[in-house]
């Protein structure tokens, strides 16, 4: 099994591409700015593209991203990785299941999965996700009213119970991610908070510096 790029001992960001039209065609370098100011994954997530300008895309962002020397992972399409060649998959309800989709992409590929709560943690079988992403911690529009941030407590509560590293995702800033990290989360995953604003290097910077502080880290050295 590949080593797994998220721990609680050595957090990293993940950065999910919004899935937004008028993005499409910057969206390499946007990948490979996000991999180069530090974020630690790409999580290729244009769902309204059909195949073929799927794969095209997705190896485009694949290739700018390796440049930085960060991973890329699909969202949802187990079938592409074989064309692809992504460091991680992303499961879905409308993906195989992991045991499945393990014998689909190999044990080169990452896998992981979402949880909303924690009977869906706890009930992650058969097969183990080498992460989980979970949340909203925080309320975020995208999820509003279905379903509000769950808050750091229960996101403290998954941690404890998962076998699998826990990515937290939803509403987290500069400005709350120190409290997310404290509850045992091995990274912390967004959209808006990365393709909000053109240039994200500051706001990564902040996030970086949030995440080194909670982890107690009080050097310059890079997080991953």
């Amino acid at each position: 099994m590949p080593e797994q790029p998220f721990s609680a001992g050595n957090p990293g960001l993940m950065a999910v591409t919004p899935d937004r039209p008028e993005m499409l065609e910057d969206l390499p370098r946007r990948c490979e700015m996000l991999g180069m100011a530090g974020v630690r994954c790409v999580m290729f997530r244009e769902k309204s593209l059909d195949d073929a300008d799927y794969i095209a895309l997705a190896s485009e962002c694949l290739e700018a991203i390796r440049r930085t020397g960060a991973l890329f992972f699909l969202n949802e399409r187990v079938e592409a990785a074989a064309e692809i060649q992504p460091d991680g998959v992303h499961l879905t309800w409308r993906s195989p299941g992991i045991e499945d989709a393990r014998r689909i992409v190999g044990d080169s590929v990452r896998l992981g999965v979402s949880c909303h709560s924690l009977e869906e943690v706890t009930g992650l079988n058969p097969g183990k996700p080498d992460y989980i992403v979970y949340g909203p911690v925080f309320d975020t529009p995208a999820k509003l009213p279905k379903m509000p941030g769950i808050g750091a407590a229960a996101l403290r509560e998954a941690c404890e119970v998962s076998d699998s590293t826990v990515v937290a995702i939803g509403g987290i800033n500069s400005l709350n991610i120190s409290e997310v990290m404290r509850q045992g989360v091995g990274g912390v995953a967004g959209i808006r908070v990365f393709f909000g604003e053109d240039d994200p290097t500051g706001t990564i910077r902040n996030l970086l510096e949030g995440m080194k502080g909670s982890c107690g880290m009080e050097t310059e050295e890079p997080l991953w």
